[in-house]
Formats: C-alpha cells, structure tokens, sequence
C-alpha cells in the first residue's frame, strides 16, 4: 500500500468520525435547548434535570450533555483515532515510501528520507 492511499484512507475515516462528532454535537445542543426552552417559566432551575413523566416527553438534559460530550471527543480525536485504525504498511518508509525494507528494519531510518521509525 502506497504513502498515498494510506493519507486518503486516514482523510476519509477522520473526515467521517468528525461529521459523526459534529452531527452528535449538533443533537446534543438541540436536546439542551429543547429542555431549556420547555422549563424556562418554571422559576425552579432544578426542573431541568428532573423527569417529567409526561406522555412523549424524557429527560433530554442528561442525554444532551452525553451527546455533547462524546461528540466533542470523537470530533477532536478523529485524526488520531484515524491513524489507528489506518496503519502505514510494514515495508518501506511510510513517509517517502522507499522499498528498503530491511535497512529500514535492521537500522530503524530510512535511506532515502531520514525518517525515523518509532517502532
């Protein structure tokens, strides 16, 4: 596998876990401000967290702020979680993609580039 596909595959999971993050995000704020919305002429500010058992309606502030939160996560994190899922093959430089495996194997550099593995 080629430096190059490698980066467009990376691209393509990262850009898909941060559309993932931001549609999570973007449902968390509506949550959050539904809830806010429906109890904002109650006066009493602990309304928001508790459960109105009415019929159709939940608690959406906790649910809200879950879906804040981990859609902030995986929106931040999605260039390392992509470079985890997507690794550089085993022969050649990952940067430069030189085919001397075993020099880069033996001394850890690359020949061509310099690069340094940290494996």
């Amino acid at each position: 596998m080629r430096a190059e596909t490698v980066h467009r595959r990376r691209a393509t999971i990262a850009a898909a876990i941060r559309l993932l993050g931001v549609a999570m995000i973007a449902g968390g704020l509506f949550l959050i401000i539904q809830r806010l919305i429906f109890s904002w002429g109650t006066g009493d500010w602990t309304f928001l967290f508790r459960v109105w058992n009415g019929i159709g309606h939940w608690n959406a502030m906790p649910n809200g702020l879950a879906l804040l939160a981990i859609g902030a996560a995986l929106a931040g994190l999605a260039s390392i979680i992509s470079r985890w899922a997507v690794r550089p093959p085993a022969e050649g430089c990952p940067r430069c993609d030189h085919a001397d495996a075993e020099t880069i194997r033996d001394t850890g550099r690359c020949t061509e580039c310099g690069y340094k593995s940290n494996a």
